[in-house]
C-alpha cells in the first residue's frame, strides 16, 4: 500500500484548480454571449427602423463575430 505524498495533494489542488478556472471561465463566456446577443438584437432594431443608420450594421457585425468566436471556443474545452 502505498503512502500519502505531497505531490498527491498537488496534483489534487491542481485539478481543483483547473475545475474551479473551467466553471469560472464558462459563466463569464455565457455571459458574454448574452450581451452579445442583446447588442445583435439592438442593431437588428435599429436597422428595422432606420437601414441607413451610421454605426448599426458595424455594431451589429462585431456582436455576431464575438458570438461566432465564443462558439467555436466552446468547441474547444
Amino acid at each position: 500500500m502505498g503512502t500519502y505524498d505531497d505531490e498527491d495533494d498537488e496534483d489534487y489542488d491542481d485539478w481543483t484548480f483547473r475545475e474551479e478556472f473551467d466553471d469560472m471561465e464558462l459563466r463569464e463566456m455565457a455571459e458574454t454571449f448574452k450581451r452579445c446577443w442583446a447588442a445583435w438584437c439592438v442593431a437588428e432594431s435599429a436597422l428595422e427602423e432606420d437601414p441607413g443608420m451610421f454605426g448599426a450594421q458595424s455594431f451589429g457585425l462585431i456582436a455576431l463575430g464575438r458570438m461566432l468566436e465564443i462558439v467555436k471556443a466552446s468547441y474547444h474545452m
